[in-house]
């Protein structure tokens, strides 16, 4: 309908109108003549200005919405007089008639059928400078305002003397969804046949009762509950302009008070506090205080479940009460553990981690890549190794073995956690899994990762050594596992083994890391390639300090 058409018609003092009659009455128009007795019977109440300042009347008729410009000139015959130019168009609704108030085309000389599309640019830019001066409103004065207005949301309304109709028009209608039939500037508000909201400069000089309420802002409303929702909506509107209402808008007006209620109800989290989670970082500490209801933390919860991600990383925020804060970390966890994990929202809990440790266990159990990859950022360092640790202790033995090999580089902390249900689990586990633990050196490369000194290699080690089944560590194990010449290895095995044999092997293996760090050949064996004074590196050094040590002790060199 952005393609439909506007008929223009203008009214003014003629001797002889397109009616063919003297007086006021149409004297141009674009519309089909035939047309014009009817649609004339409806208008000419609505042409008469009230002073030589244009006023605007937006009004609904059958074939679609009226606006009409009209102000006063002087006749002829020194009687008063008006002029009005009216658009007609099946498609103009409350926001297009304010936007049209700013057109500059009413004066053209020419009337021509216009189409709406070719005004899209006037209204949206009109509607822009009409929000930005709703938005100077004193926000408690709106708020009053409003409260009143919804005191009988059905009901037209009559306000006087105040300076910039349009700019309440366009508030309340930004407000409730949708502008209102309006008339900007009446001499009198005693027709019926008058829109939902007309504005008089000054109060009608008649004796006749007013038949429409006056809307006004003074007075403290009667409905509290109802105000504290309306101040709520009037301080995010004057902040923030029509984003700040998206969330909490119905999607029609209230036409009663029970409807007032209901849509206040569903649109708040608490009373005055708006059931906008992307407002709650902003609100003030009496309002976060009200937050800590039941009622209100459950409205949260519900609110958050159903957020998108974005909205939901916004409202997560320090300052929030506990319990409102939990409610929305609970439900940003529920998604990054048991849906598609979301990069904002896992930012954002980043950005206060650690998170409380009981938080993200409740979301257990999960994939342990999953839990070791959030953890990682979520928690500190104590709380997420508890967390591995209870986890992996329902791994396969086998995928503790590879978890500890594979990710000690690219997760130290993870890989720490599993290695230590490793050596718990080790006691009890068959000769094939140990196998396979021994085929990976006893994961001497894993622990130089989340190890940080040699001496500290070795305690880890010695650990899981000491908890090999007994008689697991012969001669031709240790044989296998200190060829590489690991010294943290070899000062663990050195720590452990017992068996004479498997003894001679560790320490032949110590000898040979000697010689090797001496660039010396062992007697019988080949030359050693390289310098023949290389400097020793610091694991040569320590085996050739291991070495020094047993010569003490044992009395001679082995």
């Amino acid at each position: 309908m952005r393609d439909a058409p506007i008929h223009q018609i203008r009214y003014g003092w003629s001797e002889s109108s397109l009616l063919g009659t003297r007086g006021m009455g149409p004297v141009d128009a674009t519309v089909p003549l035939e047309r014009l007795p009817g649609l004339d019977g409806f208008l000419r109440d609505h042409v008469w200005a009230a002073g030589p300042e244009p006023g605007y009347t937006y009004l609904s008729h059958p074939d679609g919405g009226v606006m009409v410009r009209k102000y006063t000139t002087p006749a002829a015959d020194g009687r008063p007089n008006s002029f009005a130019h009216i658009l007609l168009c099946p498609a103009l609704r409350g926001r297009e008639a304010l936007g049209l108030t700013g057109w500059d085309g009413w004066d053209e000389p020419a009337l021509r059928v216009l189409h709406l599309s070719d005004l899209d640019g006037v209204i949206r830019a009109r509607l822009r400078t009409l929000r930005a001066h709703a938005r100077q409103l004193p926000a408690d004065w709106l708020a009053a305002l409003f409260a009143h207005y919804l005191s009988a949301p059905a009901a037209s309304y009559t306000m006087i003397g105040e300076p910039d109709p349009l700019s309440v028009v366009c508030a309340l209608g930004d407000l409730v969804g949708r502008p209102t039939t309006f008339a900007t500037d009446e001499a009198d508000d005693a027709s019926e046949r008058l829109p939902a909201a007309v504005f008089l400069r000054r109060a009608p000089s008649t004796a006749n009762v007013p038949t429409r309420r006056r809307l006004s802002p003074a007075g403290v409303p009667a409905d509290r509950y109802v105000f504290a929702f309306t101040t709520a909506v009037a301080d995010a509107y004057v902040a923030d302009g029509t984003r700040a209402l998206a969330r909490v808008r119905p999607a029609r007006p209230p036409v009663s008070v029970e409807e007032v209620h209901r849509w206040a109800q569903g649109a708040q989290f608490a009373p005055g506090v708006l059931a906008d989670l992307t407002r709650l970082p902003g609100l003030r500490d009496d309002q976060l205080h009200r937050l800590t209801d039941p009622r209100a933390l459950q409205r949260v919860a519900d609110a958050a479940q159903a957020a998108p991600a974005e909205d939901l990383a916004g409202a997560i925020d320090a300052r929030l009460p506990p319990a409102a804060l939990t409610v929305l970390v609970r439900q940003a966890l529920a998604r990054q553990f048991h849906a598609v994990p979301d990069p904002v929202l896992l930012e954002r809990l980043s950005e206060i981690s650690p998170l409380p440790e009981d938080l993200v266990a409740e979301h257990l159990p999960v994939p342990f890549d999953q839990l070791a990859r959030l953890t990682r950022t979520l928690l500190g360092p104590d709380a997420r190794r508890r967390l591995l640790e209870a986890a992996a202790a329902e791994l396969p033995f086998a995928e503790l073995v590879r978890w500890t090999d594979e990710q000690a580089a690219a997760d130290p902390g993870s890989a720490l956690a599993v290695f230590s249900v490793l050596c718990v689990r080790i006691r009890t586990a068959s000769p094939e899994e140990v196998r396979a633990l021994l085929d990976r050196g006893m994961l001497a490369f894993a622990v130089r990762q989340f190890a940080d000194t040699a001496h500290g290699r070795s305690l880890l080690l010695a650990t899981l050594l000491s908890a090999l089944p007994k008689g697991m560590l012969t001669a031709g194990t240790v044989d296998a596992l200190s060829a590489g010449g690991d010294p943290a290895l070899l000062h663990a095995l050195d720590g452990v083994v017992t068996d004479p044999a498997a003894r001679a092997v560790i320490l032949r293996q110590v000898r040979l890391a000697f010689y090797a760090g001496h660039q010396l050949r062992e007697p019988g064996g080949a030359e050693p390639d390289g310098p023949s004074e290389p400097r020793a590196t610091w694991w040569q050094r320590f085996v050739m300090a291991l070495h020094r040590r047993r010569t003490v002790n044992d009395g001679n060199p082995t």
